[in-house]
Formats: structure tokens, sequence, C-alpha cells
């Protein structure tokens, strides 16, 4: 279970933002890993957070780090810019949310919960520079990385090379890949995009390929980032994500809040909530 280190993670949050005058917006990526223990420990009581900032350090989109203590904690603070990418993420026909990542210890978290929950595979579909398979993989999982723009595959292939962490990075339309005739058996979807931004038809693009009596075979389930913000319609419904659910006979499992670059400088972090069939 993870809702003991989403809250550990949740208030580092709050508090490193603090430190920095709560900063954030447009195109600043401010995040922290925090030393051993800290999250709890992965698979096995491993402590992955060493893979953690091998990533940042192996991503373009970071440059800079810094040791800092945070609630009596140890951490590696990364900061970078994803204004070059962000633009580019949308000039698709089927893409309506900019590229702005998850922290790397929300994907790890994120992943984690997917794997206790007996999920096999890790899919994450609008997948940015990959962070969520990357993570999927070092727990053991087997990883799909479905992105739509080349210039953040390319980024993923460049952190796969150099982590050597393989997550499988695609490039293509998720709306329109053939998740039935993948070969998956147990998967977990990630969906990034919010519903009221694209992310429910997403959703129900992969629905009905992995609805009951269709491939794959040993069930699925989807993790759906999701927003309480009253400035988004149905938000107080499943973080946005009720009517997917409750439309498509999915059984909502949990709901985890955690920190995510785009609500940095908010009160308010991200609820992701699993569901499955």
């Amino acid at each position: 279970m993870i809702e003991g280190p989403a809250g550990r993670l949740v208030s580092l949050k709050a508090e490193f933002a603090r430190t920095l005058g709560r900063r954030g917006g447009g195109g600043a990526v401010h995040e922290v890993v925090p030393g051993p223990g800290f999250l709890g420990g992965g698979c096995g009581g491993a402590d992955d957070t060493p893979m953690l900032n091998l990533f940042a350090a192996s991503n373009p989109i970071y440059h800079s780090s810094r040791r800092l203590r945070i609630m009596g904690a140890d951490c590696v603070a990364h900061e970078g810019d994803i204004n070059e990418y962000w633009l580019d993420s949308i000039a698709h026909e089927s893409s309506r949310a900019p590229f702005s990542p998850t922290w790397i210890c929300s994907a790890y978290l994120l992943a984690l919960e997917a794997v206790r929950m007996g999920y096999q595979e890790i899919v994450d579909v609008g997948s940015g520079d990959g962070r969520i398979a990357y993570c999927g993989r070092i727990l053991g999982a087997a990883a799909r990385s479905i992105e739509i723009d080349g210039g953040l595959v390319k980024i993923q292939e460049g952190i796969a090379g150099r982590t050597g962490v393989d997550f499988a990075p695609v490039c293509a339309d998720a709306t329109r890949y053939d998740f039935a005739g993948a070969g998956l058996k147990n998967p977990a979807f990630f969906i990034g995009g919010l519903a009221q931004m694209g992310g429910d038809e997403m959703a129900a693009s992969i629905i009905r390929q992995i609805s009951p009596g269709k491939s794959p075979t040993g069930g699925a389930g989807l993790v759906l980032a999701g927003t309480r913000s009253r400035k988004y319609a149905g938000s107080e419904s499943d973080a946005g994500w009720g009517e997917v659910i409750n439309g498509s006979g999915l059984a909502k499992k949990k709901t985890v809040t955690l920190p995510t670059n785009w609500t940095f400088g908010e009160p308010d972090d991200t609820p992701y909530v699993f569901a499955g069939f």
C-alpha cells in the first residue's frame, strides 16, 4: 500500500515549494528525490532511489541538481525546463494536453502500486519522457511507453540507452494503437491527460479493446490522472473520471494523491484513480 509514502511525499513537496517561495508554473520543473527508506522500499524492500536519480541525470529536461535536507530527509533536488518540448507535444491531431510530468517519485509509487496489485505490464499512454514505464521496468514489470511526439520519444530512447533500462518506447498515436493485438496479458494502462482535456477519449479507445471478453486475457486496469479543481467540469466525480468509470463497467479500486509538476505551486496535488475490470 502506498498511501503512507504518498502522504509523506505530498508533505515533502509542500515544504520544498515553501523553501522555493512556491515558484512554479510555466515551463519550470522542480522536484526532489528523497533518500533511502522515505518511499518505503520497492519490491522485496529494494532501494530504487539511485535509479530515480539516474533517470533525472540522464534526462535532458533537467539542467541542474543539488543536495538538500527537507523534513529531516536527505534529498536530491532536480530542476529543469520543458519549454522546448511542451509546444511540440500538442502539435498533433489527437493530442490535447501538453507535456508536463508527474514527479519521478510519484511515477515510481504509482508503478509500485500497480505491480503490488498484480499487474504484470505497465503501459503508459501519452507517456511524455517515459518515467512511469521506466519505473515499472526497474520494478520488474514488462513495460511499454507510447508517445505520439517524436521529440519526446527521442528523449525516451536516450534515457533508455544511458540508464540501461529498456522500457520499450514507441512513437504512436495511442488512440489508434492495437492494444488488443499487442499480446498483453495483465496490463495496467496509465493515462496522464485529464478526462476534461481529452483523456476521456484516450481511455475510451483503450477500454473498447480491453473490456471483458476481449484481449488481454488476464484482466486489465487503468490508472487515471485526475483533478479536484473546480475550474474543470465534473471534477467532483472521481476526480473527473466518474462518467468514464460508471459508463464502462469499471470498478474503482482506490484514489492516491501525489505531486506533479503542474501542481507544484498549488495547495492541492493530483489524484490518481485506480480502476479495473
